[in-house]
């Protein structure tokens, strides 16, 4: 699980590219999450919250915007990390979902 992750998400119905670096402590882990896209044109580095590795996998939140959540839940498969966001906003009417993949990266 601990190294340099690159991928793709969406943002906004717009591929852009994402980074999970990841260092593990036990079953603890902390790290950062980078999304960069063009368009909406996007950069920004989050620190992960409430980072765990289990036998069910990764999971971790990032706050990107005031008062919404993002966590991500992801297990190994074949050689990549195969993951899935939920949004979480203070608004009851406002729910999205998503997937990513990312690829280890050679140091």
């Amino acid at each position: 699980w601990a190294g340099r992750w690159e991928g793709t998400t969406w943002l906004y119905g717009r591929k852009a590219n994402v980074t999970l670096q990841l260092a593990l402590d036990g079953a603890a882990c902390s790290g950062t999450w980078t999304v960069f896209a063009l368009e909406p044109p996007t950069s920004t580095v989050l620190g992960l919250e409430r980072c765990a590795v289990s036998a069910e996998g990764l999971r971790f939140t990032v706050r990107p915007l005031f008062l919404t959540a993002e966590t991500h839940e992801a297990r190994m498969e074949n050689g990549a990390l195969q993951g899935r966001v939920t949004l979480q906003s203070a608004s009851p009417y406002h729910r999205q979902t998503g997937t990513w993949t990312l690829q280890r990266v050679a140091k």
